[in-house]
């Protein structure tokens, strides 16, 4: 916003569409995301808006299928029903924040020092999938493996802006400031095709978090599903994880706006088949 109000920089088109009618959520507007094995049973449904199968890398046992011009991924979805089970749906796009505001505000200032550590986890090894992290990793911060933030303040493109530069090295240091001895590894969530953090993004993120050996992953981004389920990539790859990594803990943040609606990845803690493997991280505001 800065750069923007100064002229320095211009906003991008959006690559995603934002549904409203409910709950804000943006999807990827010409693709769908399923199983692999729905795929078959939704290309004979699609009929004549099957453009064609998705050509970006998918995780596994996920497939995506390119829609034909004009025709849009959530109002396809809702065609897309077998003995009542949706079998597709649209590819949703994860942020920081459900709500993007535009406005006036401070430049940053440092903040005060935040005191002692409150806790000790050495030995936890927990994985930030966010935004990725600062170059050059500030001295003293437990991090191992780590995936670079292009901050893009003044890029071309700009559009990393719109989805938080900076969030993941905050929430890594929140991390390792109450978490001291704890190993930290971040990784970039960000789909490199459309420049956002889609679900299959996040989940190979989370995947490669899993193959570096985290024991703890924190995702502090999320997403309303659409027509109110699960979204479909996300519910597959929990059950993918939990039946291979039963250690696993997912720390997810709770949204910003205060609803009802669950917002995934946190929204599955409400859930009995993963309500002790995810913990919701909500907040108050202002004033209490």
């Amino acid at each position: 916003n800065y750069f923007v109000e100064r002229g320095a920089a211009v906003l991008p088109p959006s690559p995603a569409h934002a549904h409203v009618d409910g709950p804000m959520y943006v999807y990827l507007p010409d693709e769908l995301l399923l199983a692999e094995e729905d795929r078959s049973a939704t290309e004979r449904l699609l009929g004549d808006a099957f453009r064609g199968r998705g050509a970006r890398p998918v995780p596994p046992g996920l497939a995506t299928i390119r829609l034909a011009p004009g025709r849009d991924a959530f109002a396809m979805a809702t065609e897309l029903v077998v003995e009542g089970r949706r079998v597709a749906a649209p590819h949703m796009v994860l942020t920081p924040g459900t709500h993007w505001s535009w406005g006036s505000a401070t430049d940053p200032t440092p903040a005060p020092p935040l005191g002692a550590a409150t806790m000790n986890n050495g030995g936890h090894h927990v994985a930030v999938v966010d935004t990725g992290m600062f170059q050059p990793i500030p001295a003293g911060l437990g991090v191992g493996i780590f995936e670079p933030d292009p901050v893009d303040v003044q890029a071309p493109v700009g559009f990393v802006d719109w989805f938080g530069a900076g969030h993941g090295g905050f929430v890594a240091g929140v991390i390792d400031h109450h978490a001291k001895g704890a190993m930290i590894d971040v990784y970039r969530g960000f789909d490199a095709s459309v420049k956002t953090p889609t679900e299959t993004a996040i989940i190979s993120a989370v995947d490669r978090a899993l193959a570096g050996g985290a024991n703890v992953v924190n995702l502090s981004v999320g997403t309303y599903g659409a027509f109110g389920d699960p979204p479909v990539g996300l519910l597959h790859a929990m059950r993918r994880w939990q039946r291979s990594h039963s250690e696993l803990l997912i720390v997810a943040a709770a949204g910003n706006d205060g609803l009802s609606d669950p917002w995934y990845p946190a929204g599955f803690a409400g859930m009995p088949e993963f309500a002790e493997w995810v913990v919701s991280v909500g907040a108050t505001d202002s004033k209490g």
